[in-house]
């Protein structure tokens, strides 16, 4: 039985791929077995092989066999291995999320916080990809500038569980809340800026701050506050209105935060026009 093997595997943040040195005669597949799956679908596997039953396959063709396998990002170890005409893959998976535990959130709740990881595909039962840990983190952290957290940082920790599962430990520092101390209008000059202060829920620090929020900075509440003012000009016949996006300039400490808003009005069209 000739048998040739192909070992790939992520070690050190380095990819390598073992040929055996006398390397193979070029062989027609009369089979293509995947072994060592446990989680993963096997239809994933083989959606994504360059190669089919029936295809002359080489050394080179092996080498990009290994590569798009272990691409995908489910497997630790990537083996392939020429039996008679089969061509057998042989693979070891990563574990999979068995739980996630969330700690140290309080002004975003538990739930947004496990919305977000599962529109990143980060469910309890996927399979735990090398990318995965990058994504949780910025999942969160982009839920948290949203909310005008900018320096909030998230720290991870595996564990190891039976039957090659992993539970994650999200321990979250939310740091302080970005606030406004002003909101800067160019280009206006239809509407002064006292005029469109009324026209956004976002505003500069005043005696009612503290108990309305409304100086908090609020990425989302700014993305409505734009199409506000959009609205206040069309509605007063300005069909040329452009809004700028919104220029957000953080004090050192992300604790003050400055907001220019350029506008440029256009030319106002009156009913007869």
């Amino acid at each position: 039985m000739n048998r040739v093997s192909f070992l790939a595997c992520f070690h050190f943040f380095l990819w390598i791929v073992t040929v055996d040195s006398f390397g193979i005669e070029p062989f027609q597949v009369s089979d293509i077995r995947i072994e060592g799956l446990r989680k993963v679908p096997v239809e994933n596997v083989i959606e994504i092989l360059p190669i089919a039953v029936g295809d002359s396959i080489s050394d080179l063709e092996i080498s990009e066999v290994t590569s798009v396998v272990f691409n995908l990002g489910f497997f630790d170890q990537v083996v392939l291995e020429q039996k008679n005409s089969d061509l057998i893959i042989r693979v070891k998976e990563r574990p999979a999320i068995g739980s996630i535990d969330i700690s140290g959130n309080k002004s975003i709740s538990t739930e947004d916080i496990t919305q977000a990881l599962s529109q990143a595909e980060i469910l309890e039962g996927n399979i735990l990809k090398r990318s995965t840990l990058d994504q949780l983190k910025q999942a969160i952290e982009r839920q948290y500038t949203n909310s005008g957290r900018y320096d909030a940082t998230v720290e991870t920790k595996l564990t190891e569980e039976n039957n090659n599962f992993v539970s994650i430990s999200i321990t979250i520092y939310e740091g302080y809340l970005s606030k406004i101390v002003d909101i800067n209008f160019i280009g206006n000059t239809v509407f002064d800026d006292h005029i469109l202060e009324q026209v956004i829920s976002l505003s500069e620090p005043s005696f009612f701050t503290w108990l309305t929020g409304s100086n908090e900075l609020d990425l989302n509440a700014l993305s409505s506050d734009m199409e506000a003012l959009k609205s206040y000009y069309l509605d007063r016949g300005f069909l040329d209105i452009e809004i700028s996006k919104p220029q957000i300039e953080l004090s050192k400490n992300f604790e003050k935060v400055h907001i220019t808003i350029s506008v440029s009005e256009g030319k106002q069209f009156r009913v007869g026009d």
